[in-house]
């Protein structure tokens, strides 16, 4: 669970902030997803 810190469209990408403060990026999958690389 984390907080969009960025607008993205699917496909685009976008940036999310966790609850313990990391900020990661990772892809739109959906109005509720973003896909992240590990």
């Amino acid at each position: 669970t984390g907080q969009a810190l960025t607008a993205g469209m699917v496909g685009e990408t976008a940036r999310v902030k966790l609850p313990g403060g990391r900020v990661v990026t990772g892809v739109v999958r959906d109005a509720q997803t973003v896909e992240l690389a590990l």
